[in-house]
């Protein structure tokens, strides 16, 4: 007798859409961040120095181009899990796991655009 095809549980589904959200929300509290430094000087030298300072955890000594590629992978595996959560879900939880995986990816190719 075969066994039934393995199936995640729904709740790791849901865990990995969770997980995708928070990094999707460390990337606009980021962008926050860059807005308020637009916002506090007036020279892009200014702006970045005040980015980089305001970056908790001693992050803003990795410096702007090493924080945007940081940025780039935490959209990727924000972008990855929602995917996998996506394929495990039906219904409003498999749209919201797209919504997240769309947000991700935007983000990413724009980390890419800036980065040229």
């Amino acid at each position: 007798m075969e066994s039934p095809p393995h199936r995640a549980l729904p709740a790791a589904a849901y865990a990995l859409g969770g997980v995708s959200g928070l990094l999707l929300a460390l990337q606009i509290w980021t962008i926050a961040l860059w807005s308020a430094a637009f916002a506090a000087a007036s020279t892009q030298g200014e702006r970045v120095d005040y980015y980089l300072a305001h970056f908790p955890l001693g992050l803003g000594r990795l410096g702007a181009s090493n924080l945007t590629w940081l940025s780039a992978g935490v959209g990727t595996v924000g972008f990855v899990a929602a995917v996998v959560a996506a394929r495990r879900l039906t219904g409003a939880g498999r749209a919201l796991s797209i919504g997240l995986a769309v947000a991700n990816a935007v983000l990413v190719l724009w980390y890419g655009f800036t980065m040229m």
